[in-house]
């Protein structure tokens, strides 16, 4: 868990565990959205969705006890997958801006992580501006 008090100082009280579980959401979030997928697939009640994902019994498939998941909104992934971002290290976030600043199924995710981090960084602040060119 990155440092929960300098990178996310708006949890405030939330603990660890639940820092983590967030942690895992926006990895599934962020790696979703650079896929352009909104579903996802798992065994049935394993994912711990916190109120995020909404999941949809599979009752159709061979595989019984498979689930779809789903964020309630495509705005939810983007921000969760700006979490995932914002846990990153400053030379990776900046990587990240570079890389996906033009990207159109990346370009909520760099607003969110703007805001999200405040450009903690100088890498953060430099890497928008380069582009912004």
């Amino acid at each position: 868990i990155p440092n929960k008090s300098s990178t996310f100082p708006w949890l405030g009280d939330v603990s660890d565990q639940t820092i983590s579980q967030l942690l895992v959401l926006a990895k599934l979030a962020y790696d979703g959205t650079n896929e352009d997928r909104l579903i996802f697939h798992g065994p049935s009640g394993t994912m711990e969705t916190l109120g995020l994902l909404h999941e949809v019994p599979e009752l159709y498939l061979e595989s019984s006890g498979s689930s779809s998941y789903h964020f309630l909104h495509k705005t939810a992934q983007e921000f969760m997958a700006a979490l995932h971002v914002s846990s990153l290290p400053p030379s990776e976030r900046a990587e990240f801006v570079k890389t996906s600043i033009h990207m159109g199924n990346m370009t909520m995710v760099v607003r969110f992580m703007a805001g999200l981090t405040k450009f903690q960084s100088q890498d953060d602040m430099e890497a928008v501006i380069a582009f912004q060119k």
